[in-house]
C-alpha cells in the first residue's frame, strides 16, 4: 500500500469514530478570547487552523487540517516504530535517553 493510499484509509477511519470515543480533553477560555483544548500537556488553539492559497495570502478556517495532520502524523510514527524496530532487531537493546 502506498503512503497516500494509506493516509486516505486513516482519515476514513477516524471520520468513523464515534464522539463518544474520543479522548476527553479539558476545554480552557482565555483572558484574549482563545478557546484552547488540552490533552495532557498539549494544547490546540481551535479556530487556528487554516488553509487557502499562499499566492493571495487569502486564508480561510479550515478544521480539516487537524485530520490530515494526524494521518501523516500517524505515518511518520509508524515509520518510527519501523525504525525502531529495526534497531531493535539488529542488536541494540539498550534505551537511548
Amino acid at each position: 500500500m502506498r503512503a497516500y493510499e494509506a493516509e486516505a484509509l486513516i482519515i476514513a477511519i477516524l471520520e468513523q469514530v464515534d464522539d463518544a470515543h474520543l479522548p476527553e480533553g479539558k476545554l480552557e477560555h482565555t483572558n484574549d478570547g482563545k478557546t484552547i483544548l488540552w490533552f495532557g500537556g498539549h494544547g490546540r488553539h481551535l479556530g487556528s487552523a487554516t488553509s487557502g492559497d499562499p499566492r493571495t495570502n487569502q486564508a480561510r478556517r479550515d478544521p480539516e487540517v487537524y485530520r490530515r495532520d494526524a494521518a501523516r502524523n500517524a505515518l511518520e510514527l509508524e515509520a518510527v516504530y519501523r525504525a525502531d524496530l529495526a534497531l531493535l532487531e539488529s542488536g541494540d537493546s539498550e534505551p537511548n535517553p
